[in-house]
């Protein structure tokens, strides 16, 4: 996913709404293919935008950041993307 959205279609308890990275590969395997035997995973080069307020939340267990505005998601870079499968990991 080139450009990333923040989609507003499932809401979860735990995660509010938003485009959410992990620094932890294992994690993301494990996020794409959670709903089905096969996902993607996209790499991303994070840009820091000191103009934005940003909560970092790379803390275990998750080690995640979260993008919940556009312009927040200007941050990213594309780097590639890749089919992962449940049972590579």
């Amino acid at each position: 996913m080139e450009y990333p959205e923040i989609r507003l279609h499932r809401f979860n308890k735990d995660f509010y709404f938003g485009f959410y990275c992990t620094k932890i590969a294992k994690q993301a395997e494990r996020w794409a293919t959670r709903y089905d035997n096969k996902g993607y995973v996209n790499i991303y080069e994070y840009m820091p935008d000191t103009s934005l307020r940003i909560k970092v939340l790379f803390k275990k267990p998750t080690h995640q950041i979260r993008f919940h505005t556009v312009r927040a998601l200007t941050t990213l870079k594309f780097v590639e993307g890749r089919e992962v499968k449940d049972g590579e990991r």
